[in-house]
């Protein structure tokens, strides 16, 4: 017969006959005399709210029917018997590949187990043998100390599932994974396990309730109006079940103060932390307790790269100061401490690059901001006669004033800046208040710079630790003066330039020119390929 072969699936339609039903071939006996087919229950409408009122579990399969050849042959000449096409859903034909760590060793271990059974020679001989697959289950059973209903229980996902190593695949996702919700209604008790004075049978006066589904839209709908910044979650708890759940109050001379109802006629902490859990997305319960700005500067996602819309090297320079993080001293008497020096960077946002730095003892004001562009484009033979040392901070080709000038609403925001940026043909670009963030490459190259010196330079301290500051460790330590500083920062910086890791930068054409992936060389490359603004 076509249809009779190891594993088929076959379908005896006849109404009035007791082998009517869906069946599995599991062996064929030596001389072709009998087959024995495993019967598979299938899932009607009328029985699944039984099975989901009773929860039963797969209780694998019970008894192996032994059917003549004969009587097969029969059935299918007369056109009930016929095979059945089977659409496997992907999840049951998974990889090993693809399973967690934990189902992946109990899947292993269920292969080890039924290893012996995968081979159809001692699965027919098991069959048709008088004991079965008795034998087999007690050799297992003493070899690996198992228990004879996981083998049977593993044979049953066999017969339903096909005689394949994905059929053993442990099925963890119908476990009730986190994520799922389970409400209590009418037909549904409360999910979880079961308390120890429920296990021992004792009686408890206050037994908590379920959450059902009103309860969590309840509490989901106030709990998004009163969070706010500050509030714990043992406080918005409480004030939760005193909205919802409290019924009666004392009138007293202090006001009106509420009755608690009895203890497990209301959700629990437990339970409402559940529900907030996994009710409220992690991103709106961030944004309930912050501020829009404070989210925007530093939990926003990011929407893309500062340089994405900038045409090439030299369209637009950010510029930013701060007080350096190190005492230096006079370079009139080197007893004196002079203090902390203002540092301006300025960076070119396309490549990178710094494009130039000044270091003064004025505070930061316009005065000292232009004086700092005047450095990124001025003579670098004139720089380093100033300073009295080489000025190693180059690029090729030198640079000039930008095309676009991104800075803060502080010292730039005033008359002689505009007059300034209208004599000398650019652009200013003010940022946002309090948002630094949307000029942050230039923020971090101060953090790079303070975190390179700190272990390294004399005098150098971490504002981010206070007490060292208080104590004066940092005045005590001091030894280089302002022209030193710099050619140090000229070291730092331009070490930056040349080594900076840029790889991520490189397109297809950058690729096919071998462009250094430096900021150094994304700025060459741009203004090699008119790119650049000058």
């Amino acid at each position: 017969m076509p249809l009779i072969y190891f594993n088929n699936l076959l379908s005896i339609e006849q109404p009035d006959f007791d082998l009517a039903g869906l069946y599995r071939v599991i062996a064929i006996s030596n001389d072709n005399s009998q087959v024995a087919l495993a019967p598979i229950n299938i899932k009607t409408k009328s029985e699944s709210n039984q099975e989901e009122k009773d929860k039963t579990k797969f209780r694998g399969i019970s008894t192996i029917r032994k059917i003549e050849m004969s009587v097969l042959q029969t059935l299918e000449d007369q056109g009930y018997l016929h095979e059945v096409e089977l659409i496997q859903d992907p999840i049951l034909s998974r990889h090993s590949g693809y399973l967690k760590k934990t189902e992946k060793e109990i899947y292993e271990y269920r292969l080890k187990l039924m290893k012996p059974l995968f081979s159809y020679k001692n699965l027919a001989k098991s069959i048709f043998s008088e004991s079965g697959i008795g034998k087999y289950v007690a050799q297992a059973k003493n070899k690996f100390g198992c228990s004879r209903t996981l083998i049977y229980r593993l044979f049953g996902l066999l017969c339903v599932y096909g005689f394949v190593d994905s059929s053993l695949s442990p099925m963890l996702y119908k476990c009730g994974a986190p994520g799922i919700r389970r409400p209590c209604d009418d037909k549904r008790k409360k999910s979880g396990r079961k308390t120890n004075g429920e296990r021992l049978g004792l009686i408890d006066e206050n037994p908590q309730r379920g959450i059902t589904e009103q309860d969590q839209k309840r509490m989901l709908e106030l709990y998004k109006k009163i969070a706010k910044p500050g509030m714990s979650d043992r406080q918005l708890y409480n004030q939760i079940i005193t909205t919802l759940f409290v019924k009666q109050y004392t009138q007293t001379r202090d006001g009106l103060i509420p009755v608690i109802p009895p203890k497990g006629t209301f959700p629990n902490y437990s339970q409402f932390l559940n529900t907030i859990n996994y009710g409220i997305k992690k991103v709106d319960s961030l944004l309930l307790f912050t501020t829009e700005g404070h989210h925007n500067r530093n939990f926003r996602g990011l929407k893309g790269k500062a340089w994405q819309n900038v045409a090439g090297p030299g369209h637009i320079y950010a510029i930013d100061s701060t007080i350096a993080d190190v005492f230096l001293r006079s370079s009139v008497n080197r007893a004196w401490v002079a203090g902390r020096p203002i540092v301006y960077i300025m960076v070119d946002v396309w490549s990178t690059a710094i494009v130039g730095f000044y270091v003064c003892w004025t505070g930061p004001s316009w005065a000292m901001a232009k004086v700092a562009l005047f450095t990124t484009c001025a003579n670098r033979q004139l720089l380093s006669s100033l300073w009295g040392f080489d000025d190693q901070l180059w690029l090729d080709p030198i640079p000039t004033l930008p095309f676009e000038w991104l800075c803060d609403r502080g010292e730039y925001l005033s008359i002689a800046a505009s007059q300034t940026a209208l004599k000398t043909m650019f652009s200013l670009a003010y940022n946002p208040s309090r948002r630094p963030d949307l000029k942050g490459l230039v923020e971090v190259l101060h953090r790079i710079a303070k975190d390179s010196q700190y272990a390294f330079v004399p005098g150098a301290i971490d504002a981010r630790r206070k007490e060292l500051e208080l104590r004066g460790k940092g005045k005590n330590e001091a030894m280089l003066t302002l022209p030193e500083y710099v050619k140090y920062l000229t070291i730092i910086f331009n070490n930056y330039n040349m080594t900076s890791d840029r790889s991520y930068r490189l397109d297809a054409d950058m690729l096919a020119d071998s462009v250094d992936p430096t900021p150094s060389g994304l700025w060459a490359w741009g203004h090699k390929n008119y790119l650049g603004y000058r």
